[in-house]
């Protein structure tokens, strides 16, 4: 801040790509474990949480760059906004909700053959906060049944598991890959299931765009996804 003084620059923007600016535990999962929905500090349950000593110099710190600078708050969604307003009253200069994608109506999904098993597709990095272990535990109680298929569609997957995977990787040039894999495996539906509070859901806008009609719906319009540029994202 000292440099930005010297410079004579105040003003600027602080984009909410995760919750850091409440926490040093930025999932804001307690003790890695379970979602703790930011407590007071010096509440119990935030007591009982490894990141305690951290958060509270995580916040001070947090609260000197807010005080010293005019920030401009810019969030993906207006419920991550909502809730680091409601988290903590760091003094902001202004709020702003810019999505990262939008979902618009294109026409008729097609119809999933019924003559298969069904499909069921993990998307992304495969790490317990994102519901991996979730969805392991989901295929491996299914193991050897006929009526469901699971596949990972991401980077890299652990192996030994009985599942298909298929690499899948967004660009800046196929912003769009995953939800096009999901289209061209006919993937039923997707897990989204993360323990953790995420400020959006790449998959999710994803697994929607690429849905396909249900066999008791035959008018149900498919949504496509209207995405801006997507940034290279990070754990959050």
């Amino acid at each position: 801040m000292e440099i930005l003084s010297a410079v004579g620059l105040k003003s600027g923007w602080f984009w909410l790509h995760d919750f850091g600016s409440v926490c040093a535990g930025f999932h804001l999962l307690r003790n890695d474990v379970q979602d703790c929905g930011a407590p007071p500090p010096d509440s119990a349950a935030c007591g009982i949480c490894l990141y305690l000593p951290y958060r509270r110099l995580h916040l001070a710190e947090h609260e000197r760059l807010f005080n010293r600078l005019e920030l401009t708050v810019a969030a993906p969604s207006q419920v991550t906004l909502d809730f680091w307003r409601r988290s903590w009253n760091h003094l902001a200069a202004g709020e702003v909700v810019l999505p990262h994608a939008r979902l618009a109506p294109r026409g008729p999904a097609p119809v999933p053959p019924i003559e298969r098993p069904f499909r069921l597709a993990y998307m992304g990095h495969a790490v317990d906060h994102k519901g991996w272990s979730i969805f392991r535990e989901l295929l491996l109680k299914h193991e050897g049944d006929s009526r469901y298929e699971f596949l990972h569609l991401g980077i890299k997957t652990p192996g030994g598991l009985p599942l298909s995977f298929h690499e899948v990787r967004v660009t800046d040039e196929h912003p769009r890959r995953m939800q096009q894999v999901l289209e061209e495996l006919e993937v039923d539906a997707a897990l989204v299931w993360p323990i953790c509070r995420e400020t959006f859901s790449f998959t999710a806008y994803e697994a929607v765009a690429a849905s396909r009609r249900d066999h008791q719906s035959r008018h149900r319009q498919r949504p496509g996804l209207r995405q801006r540029r997507r940034p290279r994202l990070g754990s959050g």
